[in-house]
C-alpha cells in the first residue's frame, strides 16, 4: 500500500511539473534571472540560490496565469488596473517576505531605486 501510494505521488508531481508550458516557463525563467541581476548588480555575492530560483519561478507562473484570468474575465479600464496592481503588490510581498533573505531584499531594493532614478 506505501509502495503504491509513493508512485502515484511521483507520478503526479511529475505531471504537474511537467503541466506548463515551455513559453510559460521561460518567461517566468526571465523575471526570475531579472531579480537575481538586480540584486547581484549589488552584491555578487547574494546571488539567488536554486531553490530561491525555483520558488520564484514558480510565483511568476502563478502571477502570468493569474493576470491572464484576469484579462479574460471582462474586466477593463481602471478596474483591471487596480486588480493587476493588486496581483503584482501581492507577488512582491510574498518575494520580499517569503524567499528573499533581508540583505538580498535590501540589495533588490537598492538596485531597484538605481534603476527608477535612471
Amino acid at each position: 500500500m506505501k509502495i503504491s501510494m509513493t508512485i502515484l505521488t511521483i507520478i503526479i508531481t511529475f505531471s504537474f511539473g511537467y503541466s506548463q508550458s515551455p513559453r510559460l516557463i521561460e518567461k517566468a525563467n526571465k523575471q526570475v534571472e531579472k531579480v537575481n541581476a538586480l540584486i547581484v548588480s549589488e552584491a555578487a555575492d547574494l546571488a539567488l540560490n536554486e531553490t530561491q530560483k525555483a520558488d520564484l519561478q514558480k510565483l511568476f507562473i502563478q502571477k502570468i496565469k493569474d493576470i491572464k484570468a484576469l484579462k479574460k474575465s471582462g474586466l477593463e479600464g481602471d478596474e483591471l488596473k487596480a486588480q493587476k496592481k493588486a496581483i503584482n503588490k501581492k507577488i512582491s510581498k510574498q518575494i520580499r517576505k517569503e524567499i528573499l533573505t533581508k540583505e538580498q531584499n535590501i540589495a533588490f531594493k537598492a538596485a531597484k531605486r538605481k534603476r527608477k532614478k535612471k
